[in-house]
């Protein structure tokens, strides 16, 4: 196949290339999961379903910079600036302190216009 414009084929290989990786990941054998990135080798479905079912299952709470416990996620009235998010049990488990901690971590890089911001060491959710 005869192209116009000189270049064009290595654009479409760089297109093209991450494409067929992410229909790869997605289907229904490999779930796009950090083990199957890893290399671990192929996740099974049931597996992978059971890990999001968990996530979903969890009741999440959005947490003030002064430490309590606000409400629901996603409850923010700041829709630019949201308050930080955990799963209760993992909100329940911290101090006080802790939670403001990371709360204020979430709010001070996310006024200099940051949108995902990691937890403290603390406050970090295992899975």
């Amino acid at each position: 196949m005869h192209l116009a414009k000189p270049g064009l084929g290595a654009l479409l290989t760089r297109i093209q290339a991450p494409m067929q990786i992410w229909l790869h990941l997605n289907t229904a054998r490999t779930q796009a999961t950090p083990r199957a990135l890893r290399g671990a080798g192929p996740v099974e479905k049931n597996e992978t379903m059971g890990q999001l079912k968990q996530w979903r299952d969890q009741q999440w709470v959005r947490i003030g910079t002064d430490g309590k416990i606000k409400g629901a996620c996603g409850t923010s009235k700041d829709k630019k600036n949201p308050d930080r998010c955990l799963p209760k049990r993992k909100a329940l488990s911290l101090s006080k302190a802790q939670r403001a901690t990371t709360a204020r971590k979430k709010k001070s890089a996310g006024s200099r216009g940051k949108t995902v911001v990691a937890n403290t060491k603390r406050a970090r959710v295992r899975v």
